[in-house]
């Protein structure tokens, strides 16, 4: 085999004569692709005689030994993927009740310390806990049982759940607090979106089934990462708690939580909204550029809100459509004031209806690539504004962690960066125009737009 490749290098050298290049690097790049092509040329060469030798060894070899087919029965099961309901059970499901133990010491008032001690063995039954007002219980459950149990959260080695997802039947949900402390949580701390555990993909091989679980409660293994939380509680109570250590021996694992009472919200609906997109108290001063030619409004959009580190400290840009303009308000005044249409900051678009405003702004997504493909206008049932709040005053989250507008993902991601689908909004304006809204590009915050009256 050396010599063909020798000859086929030789070969490719005469026809391709790299004499002329005289940069060493460049020479070298171009040697290596001619490298490849040798190495990718000897094995079709190579799949080719091992074709022609698997053919002749099937038609020699006539009596097969069926005999033992264990073996290769398993190596066929382990190559398999299994999905679904089975995939959750390779992942959660073992016999029999944990042996974990806890122990709860009331540390203050209404603030309690709770320590979790498991058999280090991911191969072990998960520990099911549920908070009471002034206990940690373990609810003595079977992993099988614990699917539709009656729990909070669930303990097995460094392998953390919840009751809901895909870990069960309850609506227990997790969010993390970032630049806050402990005991500095209450009714007025600025909460982020709530997470339920999730599968990475419906299906896995058996060996890879775990990797295929993602964590609600996230990556908090790492000591970079904070592991302060406020929980949801299957029972709808709103808790702060603190995983202070974790420790692992041959033989045990050991959680320390903190853990305590969040006062209840209710649905005070501006602290909701607070929540999803804290509100700047100042105008956006970065402006937008429109002009307009035969009918068609053409804008330049800086929504850079200060580049990705910053946007949280700088407020939306409010644009009034039908005018064409900016709205010089600040993100508070923006629930109060019907004069703008839309609203952008980075990615993320806000319309003047439902929880962002008081506006009766509302949104048709179409499927189109261009405003001259639009011509029809979808029922009136297609129509939505922005209802990123559930009935218990949770946040709705899209697939970016970002609350989920009416607008909602506009993007995609193209050769490692976004780019616009193929999208056209229809958007009834504050002043009951209808307008056709496309996104045409965008690059770290700046939008090229048009819009035109239907």
């Amino acid at each position: 085999m050396s010599h063909v490749f020798l000859v086929i290098y030789y070969l490719l050298e005469k026809v391709f004569d790299l004499s002329y290049v005289k940069d060493p690097f460049v020479k070298n790049q171009l040697k290596d692709i001619m490298i490849y092509r040798i190495f990718f040329i000897l094995s079709i060469f190579s799949v080719a005689i091992s074709c022609g030798n698997n053919d002749a060894n099937s038609s020699s070899n006539t009596n097969i030994d069926v005999s033992d087919t264990s073996d290769a029965s398993d190596a066929s099961d382990a190559s398999t993927e299994i999905c679904n309901d089975e995939l959750i059970s390779a992942i959660f499901v073992h016999d029999g009740v944990s042996e974990g133990t806890i122990e709860t010491l009331s540390e203050e008032e209404e603030i309690f310390t709770s320590t979790i001690t498991l058999p280090n063995n991911n191969e072990a039954p998960f520990l099911y806990v549920s908070f009471s007002e002034q206990t940690l219980i373990n609810q003595d459950l079977t992993d099988q049982d614990a699917l539709d149990g009656d729990w909070d959260m669930a303990f097995r080695s460094d392998f953390i759940r919840l009751n809901s997802g895909i870990s069960g039947t309850g609506t227990a949900e997790i969010t993390g607090i970032i630049g806050s402390r402990f005991n500095d949580i209450d009714e007025t701390t600025n909460l982020n979106i709530f997470r339920v555990d999730e599968l990475a993909s419906e299906c896995a091989l058996p060996e890879e089934a775990t990797s295929a679980f993602i964590e609600g409660i996230g990556d908090w293994h790492s000591e970079y990462t904070s592991r302060i939380y406020v929980l949801k509680t299957a029972d709808g109570k709103l808790l702060k708690l603190s995983i202070d250590q974790f420790e692992q021996t041959e033989e045990t694992t050991t959680y320390t939580l903190t853990w305590g009472p969040v006062v209840t919200l209710g649905c005070d609906e501006q602290a909701v909204y607070e929540r999803a997109f804290p509100l700047v108290d100042q105008v956006n001063s970065f402006g937008i550029e429109v002009t307009l030619d035969d009918d068609r409004y053409y804008a330049t959009i800086d929504a850079t809100a200060g580049g990705r580190e910053e946007v949280r400290n700088n407020p939306f840009l409010y644009i009034d459509l039908d005018n064409a303009e900016q709205v010089m308000i600040t993100d508070k005044e923006a629930y109060e004031n019907t004069d703008w249409d839309i609203a952008v900051r980075r990615v993320v678009f806000r319309v003047n209806g439902g929880v962002s405003g008081p506006g009766s702004v509302k949104v048709a997504r179409l499927n189109a690539s261009s405003l001259d493909e639009v011509s029809i206008i979808p029922p009136y049932e297609n129509f939505t504004t922005d209802q990123y709040v559930d009935e218990e005053c949770i946040i709705i989250a899209d697939q970016m962690n970002n609350p989920e507008t009416a607008i909602g993902i506009w993007f995609s991601f193209a050769s490692g960066s976004l780019s616009s689908d193929s999208y056209v909004y229809l958007i009834e304006t504050t002043e009951g125009e209808l307008m056709k809204f496309h996104i045409i590009t965008y690059e770290d915050g700046i939008y090229e737009v048009e819009w035109e009256v239907m």
